[in-house]
């Protein structure tokens, strides 16, 4: 599983160039384009990357507000932030504003593989409950049309017997007032007892 990666960076470009080269140097990253700070949404929106890399230098706080309203807007993708210094309020901030993890500089080469680790464990337990709830659907919407296609064979079977009932020369008789009142109440009965008790 490759996660694809848009890179955001407002520092110098040699900065952006250090991090291009070491997302491509991951065999599970796949770069996908870099962008400043002020197209970062459009290009989530139009690329939709599993992965943004948001570089917080030159103006961390900045940095971290724009953080915040990207992972507010995209809650789907994965938000990885750096910064030449390790720095422990800036990574708590980063971090309660919806960053996946913080890599300083010094260090980024040895810590991205350990982290694209951990997002390729959390997009896999996220994809097989997404799996799994699409399963879910899938067999409460046959059990439901299972239930349905019996329905009818039922309403054609008083037809056919109002209709003998006719061609026997007797008078139509109305049902009682509570049939079906009866009919439908046991009707949901019966898809209750089918969704509790599958």
């Amino acid at each position: 599983m490759n996660l694809s990666t848009l890179v955001v960076c407002d520092s110098s470009a040699e900065k952006r160039q250090q991090i291009e080269e070491l997302v491509t140097s991951q065999a599970d990253l796949s770069l996908l384009s870099s962008t400043s700070r002020q197209g970062a949404r459009n290009q989530i929106d139009g690329q939709s990357p599993q992965l943004v890399w948001l570089e917080l230098d030159p103006d961390p706080t900045t940095g971290v507000s724009l953080l915040g309203a990207l992972h507010q807007s995209f809650p789907n993708t994965y938000f990885l932030v750096s910064y030449q210094t390790l720095n422990a309020d800036l990574v708590k901030s980063s971090m309660q504003n919806g960053a996946v993890d913080y890599l300083d500089a010094g260090t980024w080469q040895e810590q991205l593989p350990e982290v694209i680790t951990r997002i390729l464990t959390r997009e896999k337990v996220a994809q097989e409950a997404a799996a799994a709830k699409d399963a879910e659907i899938k067999e409460r919407v046959r059990k439901f049309s299972a239930t349905a296609d019996r329905m009818p064979a039922y309403n054609q079977s008083i037809n056919k017997m109002r209709k003998t009932m006719e061609e026997n020369g007797q008078e139509e008789v109305p049902l009682p007032p509570w049939v079906m009142p009866t009919i439908i109440v046991f009707f949901v009965a019966l898809l209750a007892a089918v969704y509790f008790f599958r």
